[in-house]
Order: structure tokens, then sequence, then C-alpha cells
């Protein structure tokens, strides 16, 4: 996946959350773990980094890694229809 994807789902994923979850985590813990996320930085250590429990940064990767998935699914369906 393109990098620039995965930034712009990321982000876009962390706003949407910060609004829908009536601020549960502050600005500074979404970009602490998208960056965390974003260096493979195990989840305790995110964790720690973050302010977070160990549990809620295992949470927030795999939401990640779901949101990731669905975008790079999109991405590549719609290069499949650029071709025809």
């Amino acid at each position: 996946m393109n990098k620039d994807v995965m930034r712009h789902a990321m982000i876009d994923y962390a706003r949407e959350c910060y609004r829908r979850e009536e601020n549960r985590y502050s600005a500074d813990v979404w970009v602490s773990v998208m960056n965390s996320y974003g260096h493979h930085t195990d989840p305790e250590t995110c964790a720690l980094n973050a302010g977070i429990t160990p549990l809620e940064a295992s949470l927030l990767y795999c939401r990640f890694s779901i949101i990731l998935t669905e975008a790079a699914m999109d991405s590549m369906r719609n290069h499949a229809f650029d071709g025809c």
C-alpha cells in the first residue's frame, strides 16, 4: 500500500473517532498511537508513550489494521477499474 494512502486513512479514521468517541483520547494520544503503529512499535511501548493501557493500544492497533485493510482493498479495486 502506498504510504500516503496509509497515512491519510489513519488520519481520517483518527479524526472520525476523535469526534465520535467524544474525545475519549486526546489528539496527542491519537498522534502517538498512529506514530507507534506506523513505526511497528509493540503495543506495550506504544501504551507507555501514549499514556494508555496496553489493552487499549492493542485494540487501537487492531482497529487501524482493519481500516488500513479496507483502504488497501478500495485502492486495489479503484486501480483494477482504471484499466477498463
